[in-house]
This record gives structure tokens, C-alpha cells and sequence, in this order.
């Protein structure tokens, strides 16, 4: 289904339809898309936030590869940004006490209240690199076009906060729209497709450790929630 414009919905509208996305994206994902020891919970608690909908792996944390250790299969993005290593000035120190069950990755999906001032859009940023930095990876589609304050879309200013010698390539003329799965790591990575109102979603992938990723069913869910919308909000893109 191709990607509606969400300009022309209220912000209720989108808060509505965005969490009927989400519980399609959460069961897509616990209905096949995670391997064994995975599932997908939306609100829960990661670190200091509360993200739109968490990966969790219900076994121990893996063994760090050995240097040149094994290679993964490279998602099939557009494009691939490799970060200058962490930025000094951002890099936590804490401690931090785990159960078994932990949060290994985290999908946020841009809303209108995100890109509704300056304020919000550095939150927001701040927040994804603050996950990465601490070893969550994270995923962010961007439905929405690049306003005042992300001229360049999302991906732009969260890569600036991972990055400081970050030099971002423009999204596409015709497909403005950035789709990031950003891996966390040593150097930290960000794999990218782009979108467009009026064309299908792209995938991106989430990353659950240093060597497994899954694809994330974003057109598959999107069509879903949007098919079961009343005709009355439907109406509203013509």
C-alpha cells in the first residue's frame, strides 16, 4: 500500500492509527518474524525511556565476537553509515542491573509531536542516540516529511548526535522519507532506505545482537492497520 500523506490527519488521528500500527508491527513480530528467545512488547521501559515497542531476548547476553569474528549478511538497505566512533562527550558511565529478560532492541516510529519544535525534535534525537549509546539497537521509520527543524529528515539529527564528525548525505529529491535501523556498537552503524507519500514502505532492519537482525514488516503492518480504519478517517486522505 503506498504511504499516505499524514499531514493532511490531526494529531489524534495519527495517535490512533500509530498505535494500531504498532500492535500489527508487535504481533507480526512475535507471530514469526523473531527467532526463538525473542518477543516484542510495546510501552515498556528501556533504560530511561519508554519506547514505542521493545525486542526482548529471554536468554543471557551473547559472547562478543573475536576480532574478524564472523560476518553477517548485510541488510538491504540503501545505505550504510559507519559513525567515527562514540562521541566522548555523550558516552554514559552508569550502572546498570539486568534480569535475564532484557531489551536488546527498539522500534520508534516518528510522530507529528516529535517534529513539532525545536525542542522536541533534539528530544527525540537525544533519546535514540541515548539507547544506542547504551548497547540497544534501534530502529525509527520516519512517515513524515522533513519540517523546519529536520530539514534533512530524523535520520540527520539523531546521526549528529552519534556521530560528531557526521556528515549526512541528503535523502533522495523524490523519496525525502528516511528509514534508519541503527546498530549499536563499536563504531556504531546506520543502515538506510528512503520513502516517499504515495509509494510503499520500505524495510528496515532491527537489529537484536551483533550477529542477527530480522527485517521489519513495515509495508505488511502499515496496509493491515490502515485496511481497518473507519471510512469515515479514510476520507480524510480522499
Amino acid at each position: 500500500m503506498p504511504l499516505h500523506d499524514w499531514t493532511k490527519a490531526d494529531d489524534g488521528f495519527f495517535h490512533d492509527f500509530h498505535n494500531t500500527w504498532l500492535i500489527h508491527l508487535k504481533d507480526a513480530l512475535n507471530g514469526g518474524v523473531l527467532p526463538a528467545g525473542y518477543f516484542a512488547m510495546t510501552d515498556q521501559r528501556a533504560d530511561v525511556y519508554v519506547p514505542d515497542l521493545v525486542a526482548v531476548s529471554a536468554g543471557a547476553p551473547p559472547a562478543a565476537p573475536d576480532a574478524g569474528g564472523t560476518a553477517v549478511a548485510e541488510p538491504r538497505t540503501e545505505r550504510r553509515v559507519v559513525s567515527h566512533g562514540y562521541p566522548r562527550a555523550r558516552i554514559r558511565r552508569r550502572l546498570m542491573v539486568r534480569t535475564v529478560r532484557r531489551v536488546v532492541g527498539v522500534i520508534e516510529i516518528v510522530s507529528p509531536g516529535n517534529k513539532d519544535g525545536e525542542q522536541s525534535v533534539s528530544e527525540f534525537a537525544r533519546k535514540v542516540a541515548d539507547l544506542v549509546l547504551g548497547g540497544i539497537h534501534v530502529a525509527v521509520p520516519d512517515i513524515l516529511p522533513p519540517g523546519r527543524h529536520d530539514p534533512a529528515g530524523m535520520h540527520a539529527r539523531v546521526w549528529a548526535e552519534l556521530d560528531e564528525q557526521a556528515v549526512v548525505e541528503p535523502a533522495p529529491p523524490d523519496r525525502p522519507l528516511p528509514f534508519a535501523g541503527y546498530a549499536a556498537g563499536i563504531p556504531i552503524e546506520a543502515f538506510l532506505n528512503y520513502a516517499a507519500v504515495g509509494q510503499p514502505l520500505p524495510e528496515i532492519p532491527l537489529f537484536l545482537e551483533w550477529d542477527n537482525y530480522v527485517n521489519l514488516p513495515l509495508e505488511a503492518t502499515y496496509t493491515t492497520g490502515f485496511d481497518r480504519l473507519p471510512a469515515e478517517l479514510k476520507a480524510v486522505f480522499g
